[in-house]
């Protein structure tokens, strides 16, 4: 009789055991997945400023383009009136040393 006692005790005894280790393991996976959680999520916020950062650099892209667009149309008038003028004052220049 104080032989199956003793194995009841030990039974209970590694049951007790076997439990508190699977608590154990149970809660280190809990954390490793809220952890897994928190860095999703950290990474989810990370890409939306990203995101939002992108959006701000195309749109200031797109107005320094269409600056330089314009900046382009304008130098390209002003060469086309620097050409008028040297073209006029190459008129002037002949028409002075004709009259000369």
């Amino acid at each position: 009789f104080e032989e199956g006692k003793a194995v009841a005790v030990d039974s209970e005894s590694a049951l007790a055991q076997t439990r508190e280790k699977l608590a154990k393991i149970v809660e280190q996976r809990e954390e490793q997945c809220i952890s897994a959680l928190r860095v999703s999520q950290l990474e989810s916020e990370a890409n939306e400023v990203t995101q939002q950062q992108l959006v701000v650099i195309n749109a200031k892209l797109e107005s320094l383009s269409k600056e330089n667009t314009d900046i382009e149309k304008r130098l390209g008038e002003y060469q086309q009136d620097e050409t008028k003028l040297e073209s006029r004052k190459a008129e002037l220049n002949s028409s002075e040393i004709s009259t000369l």
